[in-house]
Parts: structure tokens; sequence; C-alpha cells
């Protein structure tokens, strides 16, 4: 995405971007980066962290926190409940892959000059903080006083 580095980004399941680490270095792993960036500290019990194949971190998260992760074909052919549980992960994915697809359309973070690299992580979250403030992704619902349901707030603009 940007220079030759890579940020972590945590996205909340309204596609608002709600983490971005520090930028480190390509040949960094996810899961340093993950043990690094301080993304473990906001988890919360009863948190699910949804991530792509290979993203080896269920032994770093804390024990009341889930990992939900497509599962991995085994013997030649997804069970019934493998292909749907890939499904529903596949149709959060989305809203995650629009929020950063969001984030990459400003240019600068694909190429910042040498003498500006040292700003490089607040560009960077100031671009996060500019495609936060973007049309959501996800209509928003407002929620009444018991809970149920009202009316659509915005219209999906799409």
């Amino acid at each position: 995405m940007l220079l030759e580095n890579a940020p972590l980004i945590g996205v909340a399941p309204n596609g608002v971007i709600t983490f971005v680490s520090d930028l480190y270095g390509g040949s960094t792993s996810d899961k340093a980066i993950t043990a690094d960036c301080g993304v473990l500290q906001h988890l919360e019990p009863g948190d699910m962290v949804m991530a792509d194949k290979g993203f080896t971190i269920r032994d770093i998260l804390p024990a009341d926190v889930s990992l939900n992760i497509p599962t991995f074909l085994v013997n030649g052919q997804f069970t019934m409940q493998e292909v749907n549980y890939n499904r529903r992960i596949a149709s959060a994915r989305i809203h995650v892959e629009r929020s950063i697809q969001r984030l990459k359309t400003f240019r600068i973070l694909s190429y910042i000059p040498y003498q500006y690299k040292k700003h490089a992580n607040k560009t960077l979250k100031a671009c996060v903080c500019l495609t936060n403030l973007q049309t959501p992704i996800l209509r928003e619902i407002a929620v009444t006083a018991d809970l149920q349901p009202a009316a659509d707030v915005h219209p999906q603009q799409e």
C-alpha cells in the first residue's frame, strides 16, 4: 500500500477504521506487528478478530477473544458447515476491504518523498481520519429506547 511498509488496520463491523498501527517494515510478520503495535490492549472479553488465512495470532490473543479466519481445505472439499462459515466471513470481509480501499485512494500514501518519511505515520493516521469522515459504508440504523431498530438514519448512497 504505502511505501514498502505495512500497518495493521482494525475495522469495526460498520466499516469504520478503529485502529491503525504505525508503519512496519515489509518483512515484519503479521504476528510481530500485532504483538508490538498495542492493538491487543484494546480488545475486550467477547471481542472477535477476523483475519485472513495464515494470520497466525491465536496464541497471542487474550483468552476470551476469538479469532475468525476462513477454514483451510483439508480433504479436497469443504463441508456444508465450512462453506457457510467461509461465506459469512467473506461477506463481512467485503466491508473491511471497502474501508481499506477507501484509504488507498489517498495518493499521498502511494509515495511519500524522502524528506517527509519521518511524517509517514502521521500522514497515514490523518488519511484514516479523513476516510472515517466519508459517507458511511453501511447504512446506519437508529435504535429506539427499547433497542428495536427504527427507520434508517442515512439512506445507502452508492
